[in-house]
């Protein structure tokens, strides 16, 4: 009984060394927007320049670490949260995510997986440049009344949403997905539809490009594609009371 007492106030006093050590640590979330050091805030270079140790996909590693700083090449939340656990010695920790925090972004279930194992490390989170405003901007055009959709690892119905909403913009995630946009808007007679292209924003052999949908059907793409569709319908659905076909008897 004494050792399983003494057991438990070891246990107890580990536990709140554990809690006291993590207050003292900062991990920052940072939106380090296109790719390029340009796309990137001031009060985001502050903090990724401030961490002692980097985490993040390793493309983006390489551009934004510092001299003397260590890097974890990860991107899975529960990976990230497990690493920083296992590593108390460090006390400011940034994590670079791709574009805005809150557009689309790993950020979320991030914050979660952290708020639940380190809950009393601090969270500090810093916005970017989302991929959706920098394009808009290059285009010349407002974002207000655009509905923003990912098509990278998931299905939408962007025939439907366009009839609903005229202008969406859209991560588009791999080399073909442009083309079959294209395409599906094309055979349900959307082919009119404007497409505006933007492959590898931000970086050198940046590039941008218009038409119709018609003219993106065969279009392969750099995996790092967004676009901005445009449709002007020019029919008016006349919608009137009826009965379904299934309700008569023949």
């Amino acid at each position: 009984r004494l050792l399983e007492e003494r057991y438990h106030l070891t246990t107890e006093f580990s536990e709140k060394e554990n809690e006291e050590k993590d207050e003292n640590r900062v991990i920052s979330l940072v939106g380090i927007g296109m790719g390029t050091l340009d796309t990137l805030t001031m009060e985001g270079k502050r903090a990724l320049e401030a961490g002692e140790l980097l985490i993040g996909a390793g493309r983006m590693l390489e551009r934004i670490k510092q001299p003397g700083q260590k890097t974890y090449i990860a991107y899975r939340p529960e990976e990230i949260c497990q690493y920083i656990k296992e590593h108390p010695e460090y006390k400011r920790i940034a994590i670079a995510l791709s574009g805005d925090v809150g557009f689309y972004s790993g950020a979320k279930k991030l914050l979660s997986v952290l708020e639940k194992e380190l809950p009393q490390a601090q969270r500090k989170v810093y916005a970017g440049i989302s991929s959706m405003i920098y394009f808009c901007g290059k285009l010349e055009t407002c974002w207000e009344d655009v509905l923003p959709v990912s098509l990278h690892g998931r299905e939408r119905n962007l025939v439907g949403l366009l009839r609903q909403n005229p202008r969406i913009f859209a991560i588009v995630g791999n080399s073909s997905g442009v083309a079959e946009v294209c395409r599906k808007l094309t055979a349900y007679g959307m082919g009119e539809t404007k497409v505006f292209v933007g492959e590898r924003l931000s970086y050198e052999d940046e590039k941008i490009s218009r038409g119709r949908a018609k003219d993106f059907q065969e279009t392969e793409t750099d995996p790092l594609s967004v676009i901005l569709l445009e449709w002007e319908e020019e029919t008016e659905y006349v919608v009137t009371p009826g009965i379904p076909d299934g309700e008569f008897l023949r």
